[in-house]
């Protein structure tokens, strides 16, 4: 009966013209589960309306204000300039740990579904599609009693169960086979999004992938680097600086920082150790501390580029966004990534397959490591429009705003 249930979810959403609202009540759903039903009922509308849709999901286990990052982001989405394309705004609220944590409290959700209320016709006026909750059963009936309005206007409530993650699903379009009917800001919101909702993805990709979303702001999701880390950019500093050059960079772009590190009278070593470890406690080494070593010493680059790597940045392009004229510059791209970038690539170039999944090896989960070679290899395999792919995923994944 699930099944059948997609198929109407899907048939609402090739059938609607404007905005509406729609409830999937989920149950039993495994971690991943609601991403790859949405996937089939994106493949449904695709062959009902012509045109595939754009699934925005917006994970609360995400972000720490659900208010403004969910409600307020919903209301900005861009409208579809593509005769039969379609958004639809997914709020995901299957899983319950959180609330079961907290002893089976759920305030933020009552919140939440109280403000929807309120909003309802501000939603309804700005969303240019679908708004459609998918939730626990228990969620189901909070938001039926705390938003009686907006539940009003619902065109249909869909009951789904684990039940029809059995169905033989087809693979899913990967996000970046979308861009002849949606913009690439938005296109790459959505990809940044499922990266880092998806469990199947290692935490390290996901993180940054988090990140991402609100602009590389550390504060937000900080990446602890590793002792290794440290010591590559502290060998890079004393590299390629001088003991006056170093100060002087500092003076000009940290001059609080400047002000707390030891003076002349100590080693060079001893300074430069000091500035790494006084940027780092401040959460300084960002993405522009790297921006800025590449100002200051431009032959340094693909060394710099190396190090940022290790903190898990990559670096703004100097002229636009990547161009890879021959395929040996898409390994040579690869090969600055990190393994984590390498992943998310690898999934937003639809080359993951099964093998993104964790396997279980004496209780322990691991992951076999993905080399840029295998990735440059598998997309070599599709041709040209393999290649393509490669390339499209390389400059989401490196992208900046």
């Amino acid at each position: 009966m699930s099944f059948a249930e997609l198929k109407r979810v899907a048939q609402a959403i090739a059938l609607s013209e404007g905005f509406q609202l729609l409830v999937l009540e989920c149950q039993g759903l495994p971690p991943g589960g609601l991403q790859r039903l949405l996937d089939e009922v994106q493949r449904q509308v695709t062959e009902l309306r012509g045109v595939p849709p754009l699934f925005v999901i917006y994970d609360p286990r995400l972000v720490t204000d659900w208010f403004p990052e969910m409600l307020g982001s919903m209301t900005e989405l861009p409208r579809p300039t593509v005769a039969g394309a379609s958004i639809v705004a997914v709020i995901d609220g299957t899983d319950t740990s959180r609330s079961q944590a907290q002893g089976g409290r759920d305030d933020d959700w009552q919140f939440l579904f109280q403000r929807i209320n309120e909003r309802r016709n501000a939603i309804g006026r700005s969303l240019p599609g679908t708004m459609l909750l998918a939730l626990s059963p228990a969620r189901s009936r909070m938001f039926l009693e705390e938003a009686p309005d907006m539940a009003s206007i619902r065109s249909g409530i869909f009951r789904i169960g684990a039940e029809a993650l059995r169905a033989n699903f087809q693979p899913a379009l990967a996000p970046v086979a979308l861009k002849a009917w949606y913009s690439p800001a938005i296109l790459r919101e959505v990809a940044l999004r499922r990266v880092a909702a998806n469990p199947s993805l290692g935490d390290e990709a996901r993180r940054l992938a988090f990140m991402e979303l609100h602009g590389g702001d550390q504060s937000v999701a900080l990446w602890a680097p590793t002792g290794e880390a440290t010591l590559r950019l502290y060998e890079l500093i004393i590299s390629m600086l001088t003991a006056d050059e170093l100060r002087r960079f500092v003076h000009y772009n940290y001059p609080d920082v400047a002000v707390s590190l030891p003076g002349s009278a100590g080693s060079y070593q001893e300074y430069a150790s000091a500035v790494v470890k006084e940027l780092h406690q401040r959460g300084m080494i960002d993405r522009g501390f790297f921006d800025r070593l590449v100002l200051e010493r431009p032959g340094y680059r693909d060394y710099i580029d190396d190090v940022a790597a290790n903190w898990g940045h990559v670096l703004r392009q100097t002229k636009g966004q990547t161009t890879f004229s021959v395929p040996s510059d898409l390994h040579d791209a690869l090969i600055r990534l990190t393994a984590s970038q390498r992943e998310q690539v690898m999934y937003l170039a639809g080359f993951a397959g099964g093998d993104v999944s964790t396997r279980v090896m004496r209780g322990i989960r691991e992951r076999p490591p993905i080399s840029a070679r295998e990735i440059f290899e598998r997309a070599r395999a599709g041709g040209p429009e393999g290649l393509e792919r490669l390339a499209e995923a390389i400059d989401i994944v490196t992208a900046t705003k």
